[in-house]
């Protein structure tokens, strides 16, 4: 028996609103029985698909292709495999709330990183066109199943090209893992994944296996993989020209990104061309950023929804791509950004010292290194990375030392390294060191001025080697004596901010000791040092 028109008419508005599927699937197999949103081991071809389908799915292709037809769209659509899957299930992405004040912190956050982080890039925010995969290989396209963990995908994907980038190897990181442990977001819906990447990073794929549902968390596996760092890509014109170039040079300077995209009818089932729908509707979805191409004004992004969804790749016959509109249903908006850990398994690099949270260079870390123009790193505080006495075991390069200190700038007991120590207990500073000093080997110490009385504190000339001035010493009226450990000049004062009375002391390159005078001795309350050698020590 026929339809009748208002039956179609209902189930045509029906159709539009979304969220709606049929449970058949014909030869498919039942959506629910199925572990992956495109079935395993079955080749996916659109137009046999769409023969068999049921007669709702066929009536809501032809209600999207009059609409294609009519606003002279420059995509395709047909029974993607998606299509058997509730939109609302599988676009799990959750925007969190106050995001505008978490964007702010977050880059506030990652400020200081970026000032120090200097990676090859692989591209040209200039060129017309680049492509993840050509470029440097990326892994396959993944399927999320029936689960709203898009969010951990797009966060994964984002990841795993950093992690290209930086350490020259294409891994497959473990988006179960995140999903099972990350505790803050779950099949139901979820926001990027990054601080979980960071604080205990992510399993191998192949250690823990995507089982398309949230499970428990499994801790007897290794977790090598980690981040360092993550922050949004500042632009609040979504598809402007200003937005456009800012993802470029995103994508160049950190691999891919995670971007969220409003996923529509019509998105759902995209399988090919350029899509332009341009419809209206906040974002629903988390999918990678991968590429671009001026000539066709879009993106190339990379889904999870199995290679039973979108354009074919230019590897063959691979699918699970999308080449979407610049600007089109809000693409980019809330981008973020990854920075992979480097992966360093013989230690340190020679120009660097790498501290660790436990024994034998296990857990959290932080790596300081010496690059050119820098005499020494200093860090008066590692409490700032969540560190602060906690540092167990540390790595130090072959072409550097390390000072290591038990309280805050540089003061208190301390411990000098020429060499790597699994374990620090034995030194007595064991979870106590709060601030260090990393320094080229061809010096005997660090560079700078100790004061020396009942307490011992150390106060560093700085980075470039130039100059520095404390006008409030942190133990103050404290010294007797006084030990320059290269050639400067050194200025004490009785009184905080340089004032008072005060003596002028100059060493040569190999350092020099002094007691201070009696007006001076136990009241010297600021400081000047002065590098006054000929050529700094720099690598």
């Amino acid at each position: 028996m026929k339809r009748s028109w208002t039956a179609f008419v209902l189930t045509v508005v029906l159709l539009a609103l979304g969220g709606w599927h049929d449970p058949s699937e014909g030869q498919q197999g039942a959506p629910e029985a199925r572990k992956y949103i495109t079935p395993r081991e079955i080749p996916i071809d659109y137009v046999k698909r769409e023969q068999q389908a049921p007669a709702l799915i066929r009536e809501k292709l032809a209600v999207l292709r009059r609409g294609i037809a009519v606003n002279k769209r420059r995509f395709t659509v047909g029974y993607t495999a998606a299509l058997d899957f509730d939109l609302k299930v599988i676009a799990g992405l959750t925007v969190p709330p106050n995001l505008a004040e978490h964007v702010k912190e977050q880059n506030r956050l990652a400020a200081n990183y970026l000032v120090k982080l200097w990676v090859p890039p692989p591209c040209s925010a200039n060129a017309e066109s680049f492509d993840w995969r050509a470029a440097f290989g990326a892994t396959p396209v993944k399927d999320q199943g029936p689960c709203g963990s898009c969010w951990a995908f797009a966060s994964h994907g984002a990841f795993e090209g950093s992690w290209r980038l930086v350490n020259h190897e294409i891994v497959n990181s473990s988006e179960q893992d995140t999903l099972d442990c990350s505790g803050k977001a779950s099949c139901d819906g979820g926001w990027w994944v990054f601080p979980y990447l960071i604080d205990r990073g992510s399993a191998t794929e192949a250690d823990y296996r995507y089982r398309h549902a949230k499970k428990s968390c499994r801790q007897d596996v290794a977790r090598p993989y980690r981040a360092e760092m993550w922050g949004y890509v500042e632009s609040v014109d979504v598809g402007k020209r200003s937005h456009v170039d800012a993802l470029k040079r995103a994508l160049c300077r950190f691999g891919p990104l995670a971007v969220t995209v409003n996923a529509t009818d019509a998105f759902h089932a995209y399988t090919g061309g350029v899509f332009d729908e341009f419809a209206p509707g906040e974002v629903n979805h988390g999918v990678a950023l991968i590429g671009w191409d001026d000539n066709r004004q879009s993106w190339l992004i990379k889904n999870s929804w199995g290679a039973g969804w979108g354009e074919t790749g230019s590897h063959g016959k691979e699918r699970g791509y999308m080449w979407i509109a610049y600007g089109c249903n809000k693409v980019g908006a809330h981008a973020a950004w990854v920075a992979a850990k480097p992966n360093r398994p013989a230690g340190a690099e020679p120009n660097e010292a790498a501290v660790f949270e436990h024994p034998n260079y296990a857990g959290k870390s932080l790596t300081y290194e010496i690059r050119p123009g820098m005499c020494q790193r200093i860090e008066p505080e590692i409490g700032k990375a969540k560190m602060n006495d906690r540092l167990t075991s540390v790595r130090v390069g072959s072409g550097v030392g390390a000072m290591l200190f038990e309280h805050r700038n540089y003061a208190g007991p301390h411990l000098l390294l020429s060499e790597s120590r699994n374990d620090l207990r034995p030194h007595y500073i064991n979870d106590r060191v709060s601030s260090l000093i990393v320094y080229p080997r061809s010096l005997s110490g660090p560079i700078g001025v100790w004061l020396i009385g009942s307490k011992s504190e150390f106060y560093p000339v700085g980075e470039a080697c130039r100059r520095a001035d404390y006008p409030r010493l942190v133990y103050s009226d404290n010294a007797g004596k006084l030990y320059i450990s290269g050639p400067m000049e050194v200025t004490v004062y009785e009184h905080p901010d340089f004032k008072g009375a005060s003596a002028v002391f100059t060493a040569g390159d190999t350092g020099s000791h002094y007691d201070l005078p009696g007006n001076l001795s136990r009241k010297v309350s600021s400081l000047r040092v002065k590098w006054v050698g000929g050529t700094r020590p720099v690598r």
